[in-house]
């Protein structure tokens, strides 16, 4: 295991979960269809990528969607802009 886990593990979900997206446009279409809503990774044994056993845990994995639809929705809406030109 890499010693700079904690540090890294993050950004390589990210990075990870962007190009997934990128890459499947069945899936893409999917996640962007939830619109504004919350999404939560529903797990009870991951506190840190999910909601955890409790409901409190942190949701890392649910907070990287939501920042993936984000980007998404932006890079749609730049591309019909630069289209109209």
């Amino acid at each position: 295991m890499r010693r700079d886990r904690d540090r890294v593990k993050d950004d390589v979900m990210r990075r990870a979960v962007a190009a997934k997206f990128a890459a499947h446009a069945d899936i893409r279409v999917i996640l962007l269809g939830t619109g504004d809503e919350e999404i939560v990774e529903d797990t009870d044994t991951g506190h840190y990528w999910g909601r955890g056993r409790s409901g409190a845990g942190r949701n890392m994995l649910g907070r990287i969607l939501i920042r993936t639809r984000t980007r998404l929705h932006s890079d749609a809406r730049i591309a019909a802009r630069s289209t109209t030109c």
